[in-house]
């Protein structure tokens, strides 16, 4: 038989499925007595052309700052939960695709970049359903962006140096003279977590808080891998820092524990969103709406040590979980995003002024 049967069915009088079409040409099917008009070979013929398309692969190229261990499996499982797409990955810091941005899907920490270019119209909204039961505060309201992943930044110490009696349970008592050069933090002039820190820390408490912090001897480091290791070796037994950290420590059973404030700890989403610019918007949708199942989820958990933004996923072992931690979020809604966006010069200048200088 041939392709699309019902495109032969014409009567003799040239009409096609009820349709007049005319008839330029046809020719007989010796195994079927139909003749086909010329316009519908044409039509069958491009449509059989279609479907082979359809059955190629679409590249879907990803590019992120997750860590090699975390993509490796990721990949592993995206090519049979996403058969249609070929998923590859290019890994890097935010700064590597700064201005060329070629790739399908972008999956940075660093929410100043997906608020820029969603003002910028770079971005393709979409609404994932497999996100619906995510934090509503971790995703872009227009659809531009949503958090897959989330750090939670809150202070850690080492047990071997403070002792469970002298704990700080508040952020401000970071500013107790007990603590006087035994603090250090991130540098918001290198790390977007630092900086939306900044943002909640300096609306909840004033910038007399960072007044505080400085005449306390405080340190602000280049990176957060720093800030991990003064406290392990005790140089700067306590610190403000990122959970994923403290699931690092614990699994190299170093000594460092968390402390989370009663004043509450600081969530920071790592969002990814679609390039408007993808040539395969409905591949692209499909490997997007993948990052938010359980599957991936629990790659990330288990190898980022960063929580899911969904409260039902189980963490790292050495973290509690989303919904034990729920009652202590401060600081981030819908318009948390824009606004460290709004003010990310100043604060970083203001930090700079306070505590660097």
């Amino acid at each position: 038989m041939l392709p699309f049967p019902h495109l032969t069915d014409r009567r003799p009088d040239g009409i096609l499925n009820g349709k007049n079409i005319p008839c330029f040409y046809s020719f007989t099917a010796a195994h079927t007595g139909y003749k086909m008009p010329f316009m519908a070979t044409r039509i069958a013929f491009a449509l059989s052309l279609l479907a082979l398309c359809s059955c190629f692969k679409k590249d879907i190229h990803i590019h992120t700052d997750l860590p090699r261990e975390a993509v490796a499996e990721l990949d592993a499982v995206v090519r049979g939960a996403v058969p249609r797409a070929h998923v590859f990955w290019t890994t890097g810091a935010t700064a590597s695709i700064a201005g060329k941005e070629t790739a399908d899907i972008v999956a940075v920490m660093d929410p100043l970049w997906y608020e820029t270019k969603k003002r910028a119209k770079q971005l393709l909204p979409y609404k994932s359903p497999a996100a619906a039961a995510f934090l509503e505060g971790m995703k872009d309201p227009d659809g531009a962006y949503a958090a897959m992943r989330m750090s939670i930044l809150l202070v850690a110490y080492n047990p071997a140096m403070i002792k469970q009696s002298a704990l700080p349970e508040s952020w401000k008592d970071l500013l107790k003279p007990s603590f006087k050069n035994l603090v250090s933090m991130g540098n918001p002039l290198e790390s977007p977590a630092t900086l939306a820190a900044i943002s909640v820390l300096s609306e909840k408490f004033g910038w007399d808080f960072f007044s505080g912090l400085r005449r306390n001897g405080i340190v602000a480091a280049q990176t957060e891998s720093e800030v991990l290791a003064r406290i392990e070796s005790g140089e700067r037994p306590v610190g403000i820092l990122l959970a994923e950290h403290i699931a690092d420590a614990a699994m190299r059973r170093a000594p460092v524990r968390p402390i989370h404030p009663r004043e509450g700890v600081i969530p920071v989403p790592g969002y990814v969103a679609i390039m408007s610019t993808t040539r395969h918007p409905e591949a692209a949708q499909k490997v997007y709406d993948w990052l938010f199942s359980t599957g991936a989820q629990n790659i990330l958990a288990r190898t980022t040590g960063q929580h899911s933004p969904n409260p039902r996923m189980v963490p790292h072992d050495a973290l509690r979980t989303l919904k034990e931690m729920l009652p202590y979020f401060t600081g981030w809604t819908t318009t948390a995003t824009p606004q460290l966006l709004d003010n990310a010069e100043h604060l970083r200048a203001k930090f700079s002024e306070i505590v660097m200088h």
